[in-house]
């Protein structure tokens, strides 16, 4: 008869103590977990299709990229950072630091990066694989999205070293003027 050791219980997971790359996978795996699920239920269903022809139908014209520039790109980038820079400008301003604060921050961030996964993916699953060409840049945007998110997540659990908000600052810019580039530069030109 051999003596077995009691087997350790398993503990809950506490997203609380995960780390920055932990917190980044998560919230980039979650991005595009909600963007398949959108495109595949657009797609599948045509009461969801009606909907999304409702909702998103008119913005689904594709601009014509006739002639990409690098205003085009400075366009595009400027675009996209008035658009997911806010987190970042909260916590510059201290809002992960108050309660209620981080509460709304928390949940306006979760309802942004749902919105948008979502509405891409609805696009996806109506147009389907006409669309997909003129997506190169959105692994690019989504992991800008999973950073701001994951810097949220960090300053809230802890005051965030001025440096490190820099830098994560830096990596978001470069993120999203790479994905301008290749939304000007690598799509088809109609």
């Amino acid at each position: 008869m051999t003596a077995t050791a009691p087997r350790p219980r398993s503990t809950p997971i506490d997203i609380r103590r995960w780390n920055a790359v932990q917190t980044f996978i998560a919230a980039y795996a979650a991005l595009w977990l909600c963007t398949l699920t959108s495109a595949v239920v657009f797609a599948m269903l045509t009461p969801f299709n009606l909907l999304a022809d409702l909702w998103i139908g008119t913005r689904l014209t594709l601009y014509p990229h006739t002639v990409p520039s690098t205003e085009l790109v400075v366009s595009t980038a400027a675009h996209n950072v008035r658009v997911a820079i806010w987190p970042l400008v909260a916590i510059a301003f201290g809002a992960a630091r108050d309660k209620e604060l981080r509460a709304l921050g928390s949940t306006l961030i979760a309802v942004f990066l749902f919105m948008n996964a979502t509405i891409v993916g609805a696009a996806i699953g109506i147009g389907r694989s006409a669309l997909v060409p003129f997506l190169p840049h959105l692994p690019l945007e989504w992991a800008a999205l999973a950073l701001v998110a994951t810097a949220w997540t960090l300053a809230c659990q802890r005051e965030p070293a001025r440096g490190r908000l820099l830098a994560v600052t830096a990596g978001f810019l470069a993120l999203i003027v790479a994905a301008a580039v290749l939304e000007v530069y690598a799509v088809p030109h109609l």
